[in-house]
């Protein structure tokens, strides 16, 4: 058996990122856990002297894990990483050199994962300068075998399952999905449309690999799933705003209050036709379907139909948000600008855990959306 550093890595044909010094990551990003050799040279430099805004405060603390363990963060001040610089861009690869950031830092915006017989990186979604780097940045894959080298506090994700959830109910064994996955990668591949149209073509294509026929779409049951989600995270959101602001919770409190009006809107809209995105827009998020699909990214939201479905109901909200009149196609911009501060909403444990309640309405997302 190879070794899995000898493995190959993967990543869709066309994907290209470049950083834009937006600091997104720095905002929406984990911060942690932190390996104890950087933790080390880190504490081991004069950090007042290069970046006086950890002297004033601690720039890490100590976390318990759910398992026992203590793990190593850095600290968050006003709703971002204390090393992220007012004008953008990180003081410690300023100062430091990029190699004297965690590794959680150094591997962002790539999401890494192990399958038996390869390493497969994708671009993580909630990267903020992702929708324009896409069409203009750097080729991707010649900046890979770098993050097998990274030394870690965290596990990479591994993708070896004995069954594979692909639609409601039904899974496959994995060397089934190993099998079937070109295919279904090459008809994503191949096109650069709305995501529910190939999320329509995909699920037509996933029950021929099971030898069925998909059931016709509804109309109605797609409502009906998508008043029935946004209304429960509305119900979730409304508690937490209506309690006292804790201390120092300002930039917490302003993406609540601003999701929970974008929440409001998309339930509103929830039977209009919103306006189709902008041809560049198309490609970014035909970008982020694929790399939810090779990434394995539904693996951890319990299968690729509560995964796409999950998706469909992001980008609703996303287009309802950026709607201003019916012939206006949302541009890439504006529609990152909503996604990115709304999936650091979404990964509050409140709305996580409803979300993860929510599968039959998720899957009912995915089966029932069409093609415009």
């Amino acid at each position: 058996m190879a070794h899995p550093r000898d493995l190959p890595i993967r990543t869709l044909p066309d994907l290209r990122w470049a950083c834009r010094d937006c600091g997104s990551c720095c905002r929406t990003h984990h911060l942690g856990p932190v390996e104890a050799e950087t933790l080390a040279r880190l504490q081991g430099q004069p950090m007042a002297e290069l970046w006086p805004a950890a002297a004033t405060r601690p720039w890490f603390h100590e976390r318990r894990e759910a398992d026992g363990s203590t793990t190593v963060w850095l600290t968050r001040h006003e709703g971002a990483c204390i090393f992220l610089r007012p004008e953008g861009g990180c003081a410690i690869h300023a100062r430091l050199g990029e190699a004297a950031k965690p590794a959680f830092c150094r591997e962002f915006p790539f999401h890494l994962v192990r399958e038996p017989t390869c390493w497969t990186a994708v671009v993580r979604a909630n990267c903020g300068g992702f929708h324009a780097s896409c069409r203009d940045g750097e080729p991707v894959a010649p900046l890979l075998p770098a993050l097998l080298e990274l030394p870690r506090a965290y596990p990479v994700q591994v993708f070896e399952p004995e069954l594979v959830q692909l639609l409601p109910g039904i899974g496959v064994p994995l060397a089934s999905w190993q099998a079937a996955e070109p295919a279904l990668m090459g008809l994503m591949d191949a096109v650069d449309e709305e995501p529910e149209a190939t999320v329509a073509q995909l699920r037509g294509a996933l029950y021929r690999a099971i030898g069925r026929e998909a059931p016709a779409p509804q109309t109605a049951s797609r409502e009906a799933a998508l008043r029935s989600l946004l209304r429960a995270l509305r119900r979730a959101v409304a508690p937490i705003l209506a309690a006292p602001p804790a201390p120092g919770q300002g930039s917490d409190r302003a993406l609540l209050e601003q999701a929970s009006r974008w929440i409001a809107v998309a339930l509103e809209r929830a039977a209009q036709p919103i306006s189709p995105s902008a041809p560049s827009a198309q490609v970014w998020l035909n970008l982020l379907l694929r790399s939810l699909v090779l990434g394995k990214l539904f693996a951890r939201r319990g299968g690729l139909a509560r995964a796409l479905g999950l998706l469909l109901l992001d980008l609703h909200l996303a287009r309802c948000a950026t709607h201003t009149v019916p012939a206006q196609a949302p541009e890439a911009a504006s529609l990152s600008a909503v996604l990115v501060p709304w999936w650091s909403f979404t990964a509050n444990h409140a709305i996580v855990s409803v979300l993860a309640r929510s599968g039959a309405e998720l899957s009912d997302l995915f089966m029932h959306s069409e093609g415009t």
